[in-house]
């Protein structure tokens, strides 16, 4: 009975241990990273146009003012090969980023919890939403996504091993 349990205890001993405190806290720094993603297409600012002959800048032509004064309304697009998305506004891009967040807490809670199934649907639900409503281009974009592929990768639950041998063992003895 001493043999099975000490075999028993070895083949525990034996199992990797996965670190779920440290997919939480690196699930958080992802979730933190995340709030500061920008959006699809560039935002229009008012205050950042190019300084004006009288502001001590090169003289403007009548196209180069006409261009500034319309781009405040319109935006043109030349790359209509290329897949249409809509552009998040303010509310709309809050949304995206909340869901995201919730996202990245779902697969915290299948890590905590020892919850594969969880876990991996949650960063690829992650991974869709990056896809989908940020520019893959993007720097931060890309590193999340580089982080997200890496954890996902990461065990949060282990197979034990039988240790009905040496319970019987135990019993019979």
């Amino acid at each position: 009975a001493r043999g099975e349990l000490i075999k028993a205890l070895e083949a525990l001993r034996a199992l990797p241990q996965p670190d779920r405190n440290g997919l939480f806290l690196q699930l958080a720094a992802l979730r933190e990273q995340a709030e500061r993603l920008t959006r699809l297409a560039p935002e229009f600012r008012p205050d950042e146009t190019p300084p004006t002959a009288a502001e001590g800048g090169a003289p403007e032509s009548f196209w180069q003012n006409w261009w500034r004064n319309i781009s405040r309304y319109v935006r043109i697009d030349l790359h209509a090969d290329q897949d249409i998305r809509p552009l998040l506004a303010g509310q709309s891009l809050a949304q995206v980023r909340l869901a995201l967040a919730l996202t990245l807490e779902q697969a915290q809670w299948g890590a905590l919890n020892a919850q594969p199934q969880v876990y991996t649907a949650a960063l690829d639900q992650a991974r869709q939403v990056l896809g989908s409503y940020f520019d893959a281009e993007n720097p931060a974009v890309q590193s999340l996504q580089q982080r997200i592929a890496t954890l996902a990768e990461q065990p949060v639950a282990v197979q034990a091993p039988d240790l009905r041998p040496a319970l019987l063992a135990l019993q019979a003895y």
